[in-house]
């Protein structure tokens, strides 16, 4: 971490006092303890692969996983259009602790590796199975988190709102444009975040009621 990083960080924090029901700073400071395997961050024209590839995965970890409460595909590879890294994200949600040992150990034998605390919440782990041709990454949850409720609320957002989507991208390439390094990276795309899981929430309160996870499948 460097100063221009501490500066970014401080115009975000006078902007935004929390994100997806944690302090920006616990986001800030989780973000420089997030490890991850190095992989290509180019982005990918949208493919109709990633909802298949999504589809099998999520069939595979149903059957060998009893004990979920449910699963998601969220980010850039689930919104339809999208440009993306060609990694699969599917969120968790199980009764368990996410950091029970022998799921841990079931998600192993199904070839996921465990990097630690996720970037979705500090509460949060996340484990990564990556193929040559796509890579996937689970982030387990508990059903009591609440900050698992915006990740899938954004993804339906932008799926059925092409405005909301275009002004997205075009943040998203602006970003990209600027060839910033990664943790400058991810300090600007936590701001477009804190707006975008904004307008989601709103949006998805409007149209479902409150934020609740069972009816997520069915609204």
């Amino acid at each position: 971490m460097n100063i221009a990083h501490l500066k970014a960080f401080k115009a975000l924090k006078n902007r935004y006092r929390e994100f997806n029901h944690e302090p920006i700073d616990h986001v800030f400071r989780r973000m420089m303890q997030v490890k991850s395997p190095e992989l290509s961050l180019v982005q990918q024209p949208f493919q109709e692969s990633w909802s298949i590839n999504f589809n099998a995965e999520k069939q595979r970890l149903l059957t060998q996983l009893p004990q979920l409460y449910n699963l998601f595909h969220i980010g850039s590879t689930s919104i339809r259009g999208m440009t993306a890294k060609n990694v699969i994200d599917i969120l968790l949600v199980t009764e368990q602790s996410p950091e029970d040992a022998n799921l841990l150990k079931q998600l192993k034998t199904l070839g996921y590796d465990n990097y630690g605390v996720s970037p979705i919440s500090g509460n949060a782990i996340w484990c990564w199975r990556i193929l040559n041709d796509v890579s996937y990454v689970v982030h387990l949850c508990n059903t009591s988190n609440p900050c698992i409720e915006l990740p899938v609320a954004f993804s339906q957002y932008l799926n059925v709102n092409t405005g909301a989507q275009q002004a997205y991208v075009a943040e998203k390439h602006k970003l990209l444009a600027r060839n910033l390094d990664l943790m400058s990276y991810s300090v600007g795309k936590l701001g477009i975040y804190c707006d975008f899981f904004e307008l989601a929430g709103a949006w998805k309160k409007a149209h479902c009621g409150e934020l609740t996870l069972p009816h997520y499948e069915t609204c």
